[in-house]
């Protein structure tokens, strides 16, 4: 995620093409397994124009590589989730390739439509970690903007709410429809 009012990356992050660090990138460089892009809340058709459905993890860099969907010889570029797992060399590359960027290696989370400000993205972060004592799974909790947060744990700390890791399930109902069945029987043979 690139801020061009701060000039600062943070994570999650793409990078587009099947260059880095003056190498073309084939599926071949994955040696760290691979991973539907659903399991990163990822949805296809907003994720590289709908071209990628898996990833592929490089090692060496920490992050990984995004194969066309149909031949994954074509490499529509990378991507950086979690920036605690990008190593050395990994970091070298990303600094190599954004010169004169600040690339802060944390999560962002994405608030519609703006960007939040250093002190709203310390209270975020503060309300993530309280919203989490509380019980609240990730996607409620990382998707949430600072007022939502705040409404769940205002929510969960009253008791009026069952969201904390509860699940309730409603009891089912059976309902037979007279539906009319027309059946047709297939004529036998009789021995003669």
């Amino acid at each position: 995620m690139y801020d061009a009012k701060t000039n600062t990356i943070m994570f999650p992050h793409i990078i587009a093409g099947a260059m880095l660090g003056g190498k073309k990138h084939t599926w071949n460089n994955v040696n760290g397994g691979a991973k539907l892009i659903s399991d990163f809340n990822l949805i296809q058709n907003k994720f590289f124009g709908g071209n990628v459905q898996r990833l592929g993890m490089i090692k060496e860099y920490g992050f990984f590589l995004c194969p066309h969907y149909v031949d994954w010889n074509i490499i529509m570029g990378f991507y950086i989730h979690d920036p605690a797992l990008v190593t050395e060399l990994g970091k070298k590359l990303l600094q190599d390739k954004y010169p004169g960027v600040n690339i802060v290696y944390e999560t962002a989370t994405i608030t519609a439509n703006r960007v939040l400000t250093p002190e709203e993205f310390e209270k975020k972060k503060v309300l993530v970690e309280e919203a989490r004592e509380h019980g609240l799974s990730a996607p409620e909790v990382d998707h949430a903007t600072l007022e939502e947060l705040d409404g769940l744990i205002r929510s969960v700390d009253s008791g009026k709410s069952n969201m904390a890791g509860k699940v309730q399930v409603d009891e089912g109902e059976f309902a037979v429809d007279k539906v009319p069945v027309y059946i047709q029987h297939k004529a036998s043979r009789s021995a003669k």
